[in-house]
C-alpha cells in the first residue's frame, strides 16, 4: 500500500494547498478561474502533446479496447435514465444526471496520475480514451436533453457543444501528438525543450485551480443526487470495467490498467459547465465535483492498489 500513497498523497497534498491558498484569501475566483483556464487551454494540452509526440505508435489504434471501455460508459450514463425517476429527477436533467454518472476528471487528475503511475506509454490508451468518451458523452448528453427537453433550446445548446468539442485544446493536442508521433516528425530541439518544460508544469497548477475551486455548499440539499453519482462514478463503474477486461484482457496491461483508473475518477470539472450551458443541474453537478473529489481521496488509492496488485504484469 506505501508506493500506491507514494503515488497518490502528492496530488492529493496540493489539491490541499489550493484549497488552502483560497481560504488564506491568497487566490480569490478570479485567480482560480485563470489558473483553471490557463491550465486547461495552455499547460494540458501542451503535456498531453508532448507525451503523445514521445511515445505514440500505430498501437493507438486499438478499436476492441475502446468498444470495450464506451460500452461500459454508454451503459452507466443510460441508468441515468431509471435511477433519475427513482430519485424523482426532473426528465430534463437526465443527460445530465449521465453525464455525472459517466464523465470522469482526466483533465486535472486523470491525465497527471496515470502518467506518474504507469509512465509515458499510458499516454496511448489516454489519448484514446479522452478522444472516444468526449465523442460518446457529449453526443449521448445532447442527444437525451434533445429527447426530453424543448426542442429548439436543445438544438441550439447541441451545436454549441458540438463547435467546443472540436475547438477542444485536448482533443486538439491529441490529434497533433498522435499525427507528430506516428509520423516520427521531430520538433526544432528549442521547442522540444519548452514543451517539457512546460508539460512539467501542467499538473501542479491544474491541481492547484481544482482546491482552490472547490466549495461546500449546498451539500445537504443534493444528498440524492450526490449518493446516486457517487456510487456509479467511484465504484459501479471502475468495477465494471474491470470485469469486462478481465474477461477480455489486453496484450499490454497498461492499457488495461489505465482504463481502470480513468473510469474511477471523480466528476469532471467540465460537466459544471455543460449544466450551465443546459441551464439544468447547476448546483448538484457543482456538489458531485467537490465530494466525488474528496471522495477520491480514499477510493482512487484503493483502485491504484488494487489495479498494481491484482491487474499488472
Amino acid at each position: 500500500m506505501l508506493p500506491v500513497i507514494n503515488i497518490t498523497l502528492p496530488f492529493f497534498l496540493i489539491i490541499f494547498l489550493g484549497y488552502s491558498l483560497k481560504r488564506l484569501s491568497f487566490i480569490d475566483a478570479e485567480k482560480t478561474s485563470f489558473l483553471s483556464r490557463f491550465s486547461f487551454f495552455i499547460l494540458m494540452p501542451i503535456m498531453m502533446f508532448s507525451n503523445l509526440h514521445s511515445s505514440v505508435s500505430h498501437e493507438i489504434w486499438n478499436v476492441d479496447f475502446i468498444v470495450r471501455y464506451e460500452l461500459i460508459t454508454i451503459f452507466i450514463f443510460i441508468l441515468a435514465i431509471p435511477l433519475g425517476r427513482l430519485i424523482k429527477l426532473e426528465r430534463n436533467s437526465t443527460g445530465l444526471l449521465g453525464l455525472n454518472m459517466a464523465y470522469p476528471n482526466y483533465g486535472y487528475i486523470g491525465l497527471p496520475m496515470c502518467l506518474v503511475a504507469f509512465g509515458s506509454k499510458a499516454s496511448m490508451p489516454l489519448a484514446l480514451i479522452l478522444f472516444a468518451d468526449t465523442i460518446v458523452l457529449l453526443v449521448s448528453t445532447a442527444c437525451l436533453t434533445f429527447f426530453f427537453s424543448d426542442k429548439s433550446s436543445a438544438s441550439a445548446v447541441s451545436k454549441k457543444k458540438i463547435t467546443g468539442f472540436i475547438l477542444n485544446p485536448l482533443i486538439i493536442s491529441v490529434f497533433l501528438g498522435v499525427l507528430f508521433g506516428i509520423n516520427d516528425i521531430s520538433l526544432y530541439k528549442p521547442i522540444a525543450d519548452l514543451t517539457t518544460m512546460i508539460a512539467a508544469a501542467a499538473a501542479p497548477v491544474a491541481l492547484i485551480a481544482l482546491g482552490a475551486s472547490l466549495s461546500f455548499k449546498n451539500i445537504a440539499q443534493n444528498t440524492k443526487v450526490f449518493s446516486t453519482v457517487s456510487c456509479n462514478k467511484l465504484f459501479l463503474h471502475p468495477v465494471l470495467i474491470g470485469l469486462v477486461f478481465i474477461m477480455w484482457p489486453e496484450k499490454d496491461p497498461i492499457w488495461m490498467q489505465t482504463a481502470v483508473l480513468c473510469s474511477c475518477l471523480p466528476v469532471a470539472v467540465n460537466v459544471f459547465v455543460l449544466a450551465s450551458h443546459y441551464n439544468t443541474m447547476e448546483n448538484e453537478s457543482a456538489t458531485n465535483i467537490v465530494l466525488t473529489t474528496v471522495l477520491s481521496i480514499v477510493t482512487i488509492p484503493l483502485t491504484l492498489f488494487i489495479i498494481l496488485n491484482y491487474l499488472g504484469i
